[in-house]
Formats: C-alpha cells, structure tokens, sequence
C-alpha cells in the first residue's frame, strides 16, 4: 500500500470515529445525560480533535438551546483552551443552524 492510500484510509477511519462519536454524545442528550466534551475526546487520536470540538459543541449548543439555555462561548473556551479557535468556529457555525 502506498504512502497516499494509507493515509486516505487513516482519514476514512478518522471521519468515522468522529461520526460514531458524535452519535453517542448526541444519544447521551437525548436521553438526558449531558456528556462531557473533554471525555469524547480522550476517545479519538489528536489529529482528529479540533474536528471532534468542533462538531460536539454545535451539537451541545442546538441541545442548551432547546432547553432555553444561553450557553457563552466564555463557557467553552475556559473549558477547551486548547480549541479556542474551533469553539469560536462551532458558536458561528450554531448561530446559522
């Protein structure tokens, strides 16, 4: 196997990793659990994370929201200092949602 495929495959893997962890976050929600972002995490290798944040924290946002919640970008970039960028990305993104 080539350098290019191993690493299409690697990415295929990663995408569904992300998705299938995305599924049960949202599952956890729906069933009145609130997960935490931080523990997905640990779930996936880093280069997968930013994409992860990014995409578990629109899904927290829509979930808060639902519920008459008004949750502060502030709440998240303490919390995920290190994807600061993605949380910010994730609140543009939610507004447009």
């Amino acid at each position: 196997m080539n350098d290019a495929a191993g690493e299409f495959d690697s990415d295929i893997n990663r995408e569904l990793r992300i998705e299938a962890i995305c599924e049960r976050y949202e599952e956890a929600w729906r069933s009145g659990r609130r997960p935490e972002i931080a523990a997905c995490l640990e779930e996936i290798e880093a280069p997968g994370r930013s994409e992860l944040v990014q995409e578990l924290v629109t899904c927290e946002l829509q979930w808060r929201r639902q519920q008459g919640e008004a949750p502060r970008v502030e709440e998240y970039t303490v919390a995920l200092r290190e994807y600061a960028t993605q949380v910010k990305a994730a609140f543009g993104r939610s507004r447009t949602i």
